[in-house]
């Protein structure tokens, strides 16, 4: 395995997924790599978008999200409607990327005609995928 040297700035990363151990996986790789300062897990995208909806100064808007597609309840797809309803500061703070275990070409097609999925990766999430991520979302 590739040893990376990026030094990541993120403050603050989010990751919605209904899988405890995907959960754990994702949180796990970000802390180990230094991804973000602070890494924020949900278990549903009602849970997230009460978050960023109630964000005050004490709780840090995250500079990237990453979203699970298949949760029961409210999906990726739920979640990213309702995302469009939030406040403009909140979409232009926040990036979300699709981590998700779907393969399906739809999924894939119709998630990133969302203007504010800027990638697609596929779990589990490695190393890697958080450099990629970093230089696509930071200028």
């Amino acid at each position: 395995m590739e040893t990376d040297t990026t030094a990541y700035d993120m403050e603050t990363a989010m990751i919605i997924d209904d899988n405890e151990l995907d959960l754990m996986i994702a949180r796990n790789i970000m802390a180990r790599s230094g991804f973000a300062s602070h890494i924020l897990t949900m278990a549903s995208g009602i849970e997230a978008l009460e978050y960023l909806n109630n964000h005050t100064g004490e709780n840090k808007l995250p500079e990237v999200i990453f979203l699970d597609i298949n949760m029961p309840g409210m999906d990726g797809f739920g979640y990213l409607a309702a995302y469009d309803n939030c406040h403009k500061t909140i979409k232009d703070h926040c990036k979300i990327v699709v981590l998700t275990s779907s393969a399906h070409p739809k999924d894939l097609k119709n998630m990133m005609k969302d203007p504010y999925v800027v990638r697609f990766i596929s779990k589990p999430l490695t190393p890697d995928d958080l450099t990629a991520v970093y230089h696509e979302t930071k200028p």
